[in-house]
């Protein structure tokens, strides 16, 4: 029997581990989510327990977006301009005296999503344009943007080829102060796992997906199956079908061999294959970096086998799959679980929530789900509430409705209507006295 066949068959008799957790609140430090499954990524573990980073941290080096969830694939990329909009730090920019184009080689080719750049000038937010670069030139197809805040824009384009290059033009560019591209979410992490045996107690399928990379067997940060049993693999369940774009795989140090010539291949929820792969390196590597081609289909299991026909061991030290939320329209996040809010009622980024319509009235933010500053309201928090609105007292600023401008408490003497922008008679005697 061929080998996918042979895989198929090795599925029932699993060793199954799945992580269990009370609450999010009950979550391991450095850990959130209703079952604890995503790992914080902001500095100093400063995450809330919807990851959201507190006391102003900011992401790690290499990761951004939505809870710091999003690898920054631009992270210490080689640039033709200064290193300042690759540190990960949004406060060091560049000034009105550098080159209004810049470069951004990636160590590997990748699939394009999408990217975010923050500028020190607001009114050159919109004033970047995008290329890229593989074998030859290509623009930035069906460009949609959606503005995070003044200062941050996400540009989307629909890439059909892999690139290794970036190029950024434009007034906006000198006044960059970041560049991050989406190298999508890490979808493994913590998810269901098994595998075909078990050599020590410790050495676990769960291992494998545990969020630590450390490729020491002896650290016990990796997952490992008894020897002499034929085909030894490893199984993946995503809690949901996921769009993935590449894979990672840590190898452990030493005995690395052993992956040398390993076969993956992902499933669908109905298991039917959407993606294969088979290492034909000259020598085994100690992280294999996949990256998954023409899948259309969502991918719901991810299976690795190990062809050596000697030792007949499989060991994972870390297997990563790094993708983005497969959601119906109009639903965006990490579980799908939110409703986009556009204007127009248009579907959202499901990476942010963002929109390329622009928010919903009344909204802004990354997933537009922030209402207006007191005292603006409508598309784009673009108008102020009237000044003959009553204030209720003297601090208080929210004093129209964010999303039509009508006054909360009412109309100063003198004015009508629900915005109080209609006078009245004794507004005109007002002015006249």
């Amino acid at each position: 029997m061929g080998m996918r066949g042979t895989v198929i068959l090795l599925l029932a008799p699993m060793i199954l581990l799945t992580w269990q957790a009370a609450s999010q609140n009950s979550c391991d430090p450095g850990w959130f989510g209703s079952l604890c499954q995503y790992k914080c990524r902001c500095r100093q573990n400063k995450c809330a327990a919807n990851g959201v980073c507190t006391n102003n941290a900011s992401c790690e080096g290499g990761w951004f977006g939505p809870a710091c969830q999003y690898a920054d694939l631009a992270f210490r990329s080689y640039t033709s301009a200064r290193w300042q909009s690759q540190d990960g730090d949004d406060k060091t920019c560049l000034t009105s005296s550098d080159s209004d184009s810049i470069t951004v080689k990636l160590n590997k080719t990748y699939h394009f999503s999408w990217l975010r750049v923050r500028l020190s000038n607001p009114d050159l937010l919109y004033n970047v344009t995008v290329y890229f670069r593989r074998d030859n030139s290509l623009n930035c197809t069906n460009k949609r943007t959606s503005r995070v805040d003044n200062t941050t824009l996400d540009i989307h384009c629909d890439l059909h080829a892999k690139v290794n290059e970036l190029t950024l033009s434009g007034a906006g560019v000198p006044h960059l102060c970041s560049v991050y591209i989406s190298g999508g979410r890490n979808l493994a992490l913590r998810q269901n796992t098994t595998q075909s045996s078990l050599y020590e107690l410790f050495a676990t399928s769960d291992k494998a997906v545990d969020g630590n990379t450390d490729k020491a067997y002896t650290k016990k940060s990796c997952s490992h199956t008894e020897g002499g049993k034929d085909y030894p693999n490893l199984n993946l369940t995503l809690s949901r079908p996921q769009h993935v774009t590449r894979y990672v795989i840590y190898n452990r140090s030493n005995r690395r061999d052993r992956l040398k010539g390993f076969v993956l291949t992902s499933y669908s929820q109905s298991l039917t294959p959407v993606f294969n792969y088979t290492d034909r390196k000259a020598s085994a590597q100690l992280v294999y970096t996949v990256i998954a081609d023409n899948v259309t289909v969502p991918t719901y299991l991810v299976n690795v086998v190990a062809t050596d026909t000697r030792e007949k061991i499989l060991t994972l030290c870390e297997l990563e799959v790094y993708g983005e939320s497969a959601c119906p329209p109009g639903q965006y996040g990490r579980e799908c679980e939110h409703t986009c809010n556009c204007a127009g009622d248009q579907s959202c980024f499901v990476s942010t929530g963002g929109c390329s319509s622009g928010c919903a009235a009344g909204f802004q933010g990354e997933d537009c789900m922030t209402r207006c500053d007191p005292g603006r309201y409508g598309l784009g928090c673009q108008s102020s509430c009237s000044q003959f609105c009553v204030r209720d007292n003297d601090t208080r600023t929210d004093f129209c409705n964010n999303t039509n401008g009508a006054c909360l408490y009412g109309c100063q003497d003198g004015y009508q209507g629900p915005t109080c922008t209609e006078g009245t008679s004794l507004a005109f005697n007002h002015i006249q006295n």
